[in-house]
């Protein structure tokens, strides 16, 4: 009905029963760490733009 995976529904439920409606307000994600270095980056970057 949502579009969304029955995980989420059940993480909403738990966030809902230990903190009420409050815990449902929108919290930013939080950010992974990234898996390339900079210097990763960079040669993709390069290649990318040398690509036809």
């Amino acid at each position: 009905m949502l579009g969304v995976t029955s995980e989420s529904v059940r993480r909403w439920q738990r966030q809902m029963e230990q903190g009420g409606v409050a815990a449902l307000r929108h919290h930013p994600p939080t950010v992974r760490p990234r898996k390339l270095t900079d210097e990763q980056v960079e040669q993709i970057r390069v290649a990318l733009e040398g690509a036809p």
